[in-house]
């Protein structure tokens, strides 16, 4: 054990236990940051024209179609 200067600290239990709270938080503050960022990207890619038109490009051309017919035939 020669040259060993290591020091033992006691930690009471109190204060372990707000130590793992702490971490606890944390964890969970990344965990819904993680989540938000997700739900983000998500929502943007929902709400995008493009994406939903190259989805769906028959079912967009013929809303298009029916609906120039529709106003249209209102002249």
């Amino acid at each position: 054990m020669s040259g060993d200067h290591s020091v033992m600290v006691r930690v009471s239990p109190q204060a372990r236990r707000v130590e793992d709270a702490r971490a606890r938080l944390r964890q969970a503050q990344a965990n819904t940051q993680v989540v938000l960022n997700t739900l983000h990207v998500e929502i943007e890619e929902q709400l995008d024209w493009r994406t939903w038109v190259r989805a769906r490009p028959a079912t967009v051309l013929i809303s298009a179609f029916f609906l120039g017919f529709l106003i249209g035939s209102r002249r």
